[in-house]
């Protein structure tokens, strides 16, 4: 089994590569924790968006494109028939 460092600079992203290190950032740390039913990854983000933590606005969103792909989908009943 291979735990991830939870790694944000880049620099140490860098040098954790080199190293063969699998590395998580906090964004994919709340996705992974989100598809446990951990935490609610839009509330998590938006929270996390307010703090001074340097994120760029792509990273976000391609995490929440992700994780809405991700979730199931609830077919729509007709209820015009009840």
């Amino acid at each position: 089994m291979r735990c991830p460092i939870l790694l944000d600079e880049r620099e140490a992203r860098i040098v954790a590569q080199t190293k063969g290190l699998k590395i998580l950032g906090m964004v994919g740390l709340l996705e992974e924790a989100a598809l446990k039913g951990l935490v609610d990854l839009p509330n998590a983000l938006e929270r996390l968006k307010r703090t001074n933590a340097r994120i760029k606005a792509s990273i976000i969103r391609e995490s929440l494109e992700r994780y809405q792909k991700s979730q199931p989908t609830i077919p729509k009943t007709d209820q015009s028939s009840e």
